[in-house]
């Protein structure tokens, strides 16, 4: 049936016009582009809805899929739908606002940071320390891949700079920002 049938029957929402076309035709574009692919271990660090988890999922087939949010209903909604399209390689992680992230050093392959670096959620000291656990646990040749709404692109280039990553590209892409389709900066890190 379709991403897009699901979260509309399971979640009610609205602008339906721009997530069934996220879902039907861009996402996997877009994450593809991104650099994500078949066999890798991802984090979608504060993954809301699953707008970039499931399809991530998809690409990604017989990797892993984690999905990190501190709602415990967003994270239910993207079992429900993974379970009813037969996505199987997503675990979701419930967390209180932690910055220790359960996962030994090295083994996260890809990690989006999608929308959540902001004053919102963290403040300036907080969001280096979050910079440094996702340090940790990227493999050496890890791409961590952000998504800078709400923040001075100078100011996350030079974030990560201080958690020890350095710019690799910077991508215009189609997103999904507050269920609306929009065309964006996306900046690709790894480790230096």
């Amino acid at each position: 049936m379709g991403f897009y049938y699901w979260y509309s029957t399971i979640t009610g929402h609205f602008k339906k016009a721009d997530i069934e076309k996220w879902f039907k035709s861009i996402s996997k574009e877009s994450l593809k582009r991104v650099g994500i692919k078949k066999g890798q271990i991802l984090l979608d660090f504060g993954a809301g809805m699953g707008y970039y988890t499931l399809p991530a999922a998809s690409i990604i087939q017989t990797g892993k899929t984690y999905a990190i949010d501190r709602e415990r209903s967003c994270l239910k909604n993207i079992k429900k739908i993974a379970h009813k399209e037969g996505i199987n390689n997503i675990e979701v992680i419930n967390t209180q606002g932690e910055i220790f992230l359960p996962f030994k050093d090295g083994v996260i392959d890809v990690i989006l940071l999608y929308d959540v670096l902001h004053s919102h959620y963290f403040t300036p000291n907080k969001r280096i320390k979050l910079l440094k656990e996702i340090y940790r646990i990227s493999k050496p040749d890890g791409l961590i891949s952000v998504y800078p709404k709400h923040m001075d692109l100078e100011e996350i280039k030079k974030d990560m700079k201080m958690a020890n990553f350095c710019l690799k590209e910077e991508l215009v892409l189609m997103v999904i920002h507050n269920n609306t389709l929009v065309k964006d900066r996306v900046l690709n890190f790894k480790k230096y």
